[in-house]
């Protein structure tokens, strides 16, 4: 019995720390998209996003695992329904300059813009 306890928890961490980057990418735009979804204002959306983004993420901006893998497939959604319900509102300016973005989010955004 303590043997397989020990196995499991031995199985569970190969798995965990076998994780791709893209794994890691797709865990965290999702989570991203849910914030978003769920936010009920721009003020809200600020708020859950600022806790999303404290502690640091890992930094995928300069990677092309968006251009090469559908990891970012839920940060586009999201960062399109984000800017579509507030724009650049002033309260989500600190948490847009905490963002590290894709080159491929980056050139979404400024399409947006346009």
């Amino acid at each position: 019995m303590k043997y397989s306890f020990l196995l499991i928890i031995l199985l569970l961490t190969i798995v965990t720390g076998c994780r791709s980057e893209a794994d890691r990418l797709t865990e965290f735009c999702i989570h991203f998209d849910q914030e978003v979804q769920a936010s009920q204002d721009c003020h809200e959306m600020a708020s859950r996003l600022g806790e999303l983004l404290s502690p640091p993420q890992p930094h995928f901006r300069d990677m092309d695992l968006c251009e090469d893998t559908k990891a970012c497939l839920p940060c586009k959604k999201a960062v399109r329904d984000m800017l579509r319900q507030c724009g650049y509102d002033p309260e989500l300016r600190p948490v847009l300059d905490r963002m590290t973005f894709s080159k491929t989010l980056r050139k979404q955004m400024v399409s947006e813009e346009e």
